[in-house]
């Protein structure tokens, strides 16, 4: 059990680094938070979207997705 992978600490972690950080960029935000989510060796596979809505004036939202793949150690986004 100490080598799980704890998805409460992953997340207290990702809220500690929101709160304490100002972000001028959404992108910059969104990888800081896949960062977090891939720091353990077990996880494989994680996608994170980040939405800030009323960004754009007449736009309900912009969002950014980003997607980590361990296989192909390869990082992908779409907005």
């Amino acid at each position: 059990m100490d080598n799980a992978l704890n998805y409460k600490n992953i997340c207290k972690k990702i809220i500690q680094h929101v709160e304490a950080g100002k972000f001028l960029l959404l992108e910059k935000l969104t990888s800081d938070v896949l960062g977090i989510c891939i720091d353990h060796s077990w996880v494989r596979y994680a996608k994170v979207t980040i939405d800030k809505p009323h960004a754009l004036r007449f736009a309900d939202s912009v969002s950014l997705t980003l997607s980590y793949e361990a296989d192909n150690d390869t990082v992908r986004g779409e907005f």
